[in-house]
Protein backbone atom coordinates (compact mmCIF):
# COMPACT_ATOMS: atom_id res chain seq x y z
CA UNK A 1 0.00 0.00 0.00
CA UNK A 2 2.92 2.35 0.87
CA UNK A 3 4.16 1.75 -2.68
CA UNK A 4 0.85 2.29 -4.35
CA UNK A 5 0.50 5.82 -2.61
CA UNK A 6 4.28 6.82 -3.35
CA UNK A 7 3.63 6.02 -6.85
CA UNK A 8 0.10 7.47 -7.12
CA UNK A 9 1.74 10.84 -5.09
CA UNK A 10 4.60 10.95 -8.19
CA UNK A 11 2.14 11.12 -10.99
CA UNK A 12 0.85 14.04 -13.43
CA UNK A 13 -2.71 15.21 -11.98
CA UNK A 14 -4.01 15.38 -15.23
CA UNK A 15 -3.83 11.66 -16.37
CA UNK A 16 -6.73 9.31 -17.00
CA UNK A 17 -7.69 6.97 -14.17
CA UNK A 18 -6.86 4.14 -16.44
CA UNK A 19 -3.57 5.64 -17.14
CA UNK A 20 -3.25 6.28 -13.89
CA UNK A 21 -3.69 2.88 -12.76
CA UNK A 22 -1.32 1.17 -15.42
CA UNK A 23 1.77 3.50 -14.13
CA UNK A 24 0.92 2.89 -10.30
CA UNK A 25 0.84 -0.81 -10.85
CA UNK A 26 3.89 -0.66 -13.03
CA UNK A 27 5.73 0.98 -10.53
CA UNK A 28 4.80 -1.12 -7.85
CA UNK A 29 5.43 -4.54 -9.55
CA UNK A 30 8.95 -3.13 -10.49
CA UNK A 31 9.48 -2.02 -6.98
CA UNK A 32 8.13 -5.23 -5.46
CA UNK A 33 10.24 -7.11 -7.61
CA UNK A 34 13.62 -4.92 -7.00
CA UNK A 35 12.87 -5.34 -3.06
CA UNK A 36 12.38 -9.12 -3.52
CA UNK A 37 15.21 -9.70 -5.02
CA UNK A 38 17.64 -7.12 -3.69
CA UNK A 39 16.04 -5.73 -0.06
CA UNK A 40 18.28 -8.97 1.49
CA UNK A 41 21.35 -7.37 0.99
CA UNK A 42 21.68 -5.21 4.24
CA UNK A 43 19.55 -7.96 6.26
CA UNK A 44 21.38 -10.20 8.91
CA UNK A 45 19.91 -12.44 11.82
CA UNK A 46 19.81 -10.70 14.89
CA UNK A 47 21.83 -12.14 17.14
CA UNK A 48 20.49 -15.06 19.26
CA UNK A 49 18.12 -16.52 16.53
CA UNK A 50 19.96 -19.44 15.76
CA UNK A 51 20.44 -20.44 19.05
CA UNK A 52 16.45 -19.68 19.81
CA UNK A 53 15.74 -21.62 16.20
CA UNK A 54 17.72 -24.41 17.19
CA UNK A 55 16.58 -24.88 20.68
CA UNK A 56 12.84 -24.63 19.02
CA UNK A 57 13.78 -27.23 16.18
CA UNK A 58 15.36 -29.72 19.06
CA UNK A 59 11.96 -29.58 21.27
CA UNK A 60 10.00 -30.43 18.20
CA UNK A 61 8.40 -27.16 17.97
CA UNK A 62 6.98 -26.50 14.64
CA UNK A 63 8.34 -23.55 12.94
CA UNK A 64 6.22 -20.93 10.53
CA UNK A 65 6.36 -17.70 9.14
CA UNK A 66 3.63 -15.32 8.43
CA UNK A 67 4.71 -12.42 6.41
CA UNK A 68 2.93 -9.43 4.60
CA UNK A 69 5.85 -9.40 2.16
CA UNK A 70 4.95 -10.88 -1.61
CA UNK A 71 5.38 -15.07 -1.05
CA UNK A 72 7.97 -14.77 -3.61
CA UNK A 73 9.63 -12.36 -1.32
CA UNK A 74 9.40 -14.36 1.28
CA UNK A 75 10.25 -17.59 -0.07
CA UNK A 76 13.91 -15.27 -0.79
CA UNK A 77 14.51 -14.82 2.53
CA UNK A 78 13.54 -18.24 3.76
CA UNK A 79 15.74 -19.24 1.33
CA UNK A 80 18.83 -17.16 2.15
CA UNK A 81 18.34 -17.04 5.97
CA UNK A 82 15.90 -19.79 7.42
CA UNK A 83 16.66 -23.21 5.18
CA UNK A 84 18.98 -24.84 7.62
CA UNK A 85 16.08 -24.53 10.39
CA UNK A 86 13.67 -26.38 8.11
CA UNK A 87 10.77 -24.14 8.55
CA UNK A 88 7.60 -26.27 8.23
CA UNK A 89 5.91 -23.35 6.25
CA UNK A 90 6.50 -19.64 5.06
CA UNK A 91 3.01 -17.89 4.32
CA UNK A 92 3.91 -14.82 2.15
CA UNK A 93 1.03 -12.15 0.56
CA UNK A 94 -0.84 -14.01 -2.16
CA UNK A 95 -4.36 -13.27 -3.50
CA UNK A 96 -5.87 -15.62 -1.68
CA UNK A 97 -5.24 -13.72 1.67
CA UNK A 98 -5.69 -10.56 2.99
CA UNK A 99 -2.46 -9.03 4.74
CA UNK A 100 -2.10 -8.80 8.57
CA UNK A 101 -3.80 -8.19 10.86
CA UNK A 102 -6.36 -10.03 9.19
CA UNK A 103 -6.15 -13.97 11.29
CA UNK A 104 -6.32 -15.73 7.89
CA UNK A 105 -2.83 -16.42 7.16
CA UNK A 106 -2.74 -17.50 11.15
CA UNK A 107 -5.81 -19.71 10.52
CA UNK A 108 -4.21 -21.51 7.04
CA UNK A 109 -0.89 -22.19 8.96
CA UNK A 110 -2.66 -23.59 12.11
CA UNK A 111 -4.81 -25.92 9.70
CA UNK A 112 -2.14 -26.64 7.40
CA UNK A 113 0.42 -27.59 10.43
CA UNK A 114 -3.10 -28.89 12.18
CA UNK A 115 -1.87 -27.35 15.20
CA UNK A 116 -4.70 -25.74 17.71
CA UNK A 117 -4.90 -22.00 18.88
CA UNK A 118 -4.43 -23.24 22.30
CA UNK A 119 -1.02 -24.54 21.24
CA UNK A 120 0.41 -21.94 18.95
CA UNK A 121 2.11 -18.70 20.04
CA UNK A 122 2.89 -16.19 17.85
CA UNK A 123 5.95 -14.04 18.50
CA UNK A 124 6.53 -10.70 16.21
CA UNK A 125 8.11 -7.25 16.31
CA UNK A 126 4.97 -5.26 15.54
CA UNK A 127 1.75 -4.25 16.49
CA UNK A 128 -0.34 -5.91 13.02
CA UNK A 129 1.49 -9.13 14.72
CA UNK A 130 -0.16 -8.29 18.10
CA UNK A 131 -3.20 -7.64 16.13
CA UNK A 132 -2.91 -10.75 14.12
CA UNK A 133 -2.43 -12.87 16.88
CA UNK A 134 -5.26 -11.47 19.10
CA UNK A 135 -7.85 -11.39 15.68
CA UNK A 136 -7.04 -15.14 15.49
CA UNK A 137 -7.36 -15.97 19.00
CA UNK A 138 -3.87 -17.34 20.34
CA UNK A 139 -1.29 -15.41 22.26
CA UNK A 140 1.27 -13.55 20.95
CA UNK A 141 5.39 -12.79 22.36
CA UNK A 142 6.26 -9.31 21.11
CA UNK A 143 9.97 -8.79 20.69
CA UNK A 144 11.66 -6.04 21.41
CA UNK A 145 14.46 -6.16 18.98
CA UNK A 146 12.74 -5.22 15.83
CA UNK A 147 10.71 -1.81 15.07
CA UNK A 148 8.65 -1.10 17.56
CA UNK A 149 9.33 -0.02 20.84
CA UNK A 150 7.60 -1.67 24.32
CA UNK A 151 5.50 1.41 24.41
CA UNK A 152 3.99 1.24 21.50
CA UNK A 153 3.79 -2.17 21.53
CA UNK A 154 1.74 -2.05 24.88
CA UNK A 155 -0.62 1.08 23.11
CA UNK A 156 -1.58 -1.86 20.83
CA UNK A 157 -2.87 -3.77 23.84
CA UNK A 158 0.76 -6.40 23.80
CA UNK A 159 1.13 -7.49 27.33
CA UNK A 160 4.26 -10.33 27.02
CA UNK A 161 7.90 -8.69 25.89
CA UNK A 162 11.42 -10.00 25.66
CA UNK A 163 14.17 -8.54 24.98
CA UNK A 164 16.49 -11.33 23.55
CA UNK A 165 16.38 -13.85 20.68
CA UNK A 166 17.80 -16.19 23.10
CA UNK A 167 14.14 -15.66 25.65
CA UNK A 168 11.93 -17.11 23.44
CA UNK A 169 12.79 -20.53 24.27
CA UNK A 170 11.77 -19.65 27.54
CA UNK A 171 9.09 -17.91 26.78
CA UNK A 172 7.56 -20.57 24.86
CA UNK A 173 8.08 -22.94 28.13
CA UNK A 174 11.36 -24.58 27.02
CA UNK A 175 13.26 -25.59 29.71
CA UNK A 176 16.80 -26.19 29.05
Amino acid sequence: NYVIRAANKGLPSDLSDDLRGQKIQSVAKDFLNIYGHNGIDESVLYDGIDYALNTLRAHGVKLAVLSNKAQYAADIFNERFLSKYSFDLVLGQTDDLPLKPAPDGLHEILKKLNVEKADAVMIGDGETDYLTAKNAGIDCVSVLWGFRSEEELKNAGATVFIHNPKEIPTALGIKE
